[in-house]
């Protein structure tokens, strides 16, 4: 399944214990992490995060001084097994797609991946892989 979801990137400074705080004000207030990247350069860290709730997290970190960014991204479901990622990056490639950046974590055996994608066309890409409105099931194969 292919659908949009909301990222919150969070500009941390690049010191010892800064990630722990975020991760401490998310956890003390229950939000979970569904996925996460991190970049950093020299003078700071950006966190990219999808989390289950975007607006509670906009509230949380911003009224403590953090500089929080909303954006959407890509929320794409593959099966876990090798090639899936190679496949994918195919269609992109064919189809005149750059990938900006990608990230996800690997579920255990015989779940599905969930990965998060940002191209130079998140329409174009929602287009080729079928996007489903977010909160609605697939339908059924029989």
């Amino acid at each position: 399944m292919t659908t949009t979801t909301t990222q919150i990137a969070v500009f941390l400074k690049n010191v010892p214990g800064a990630l722990h705080a975020m991760l401490r004000a998310l956890t003390d207030e229950r939000i979970n992490i569904e996925g996460l990247m991190i970049s950093d350069a020299a003078d700071h860290a950006v966190v990219r995060l999808v989390v289950d709730s975007p607006s509670k997290v906009l509230h949380l970190l911003g009224d403590r001084g953090a500089m929080v960014v909303e954006s959407e991204i890509i929320d794409h479901e593959m099966a876990n097994r090798p090639g899936e990622l190679l496949t994918l990056s195919g269609k992109l490639a064919h189809g005149g797609i750059n990938i900006a950046y990608i990230y996800g974590s690997t579920p255990k055996r015989g779940t599905r991946a969930r990965i998060f994608i940002h191209t130079d066309d998140d329409a174009k890409v929602l287009r080729l892989l079928g996007k489903r409105r977010a909160g609605r099931p697939a339908a059924r194969r029989r």
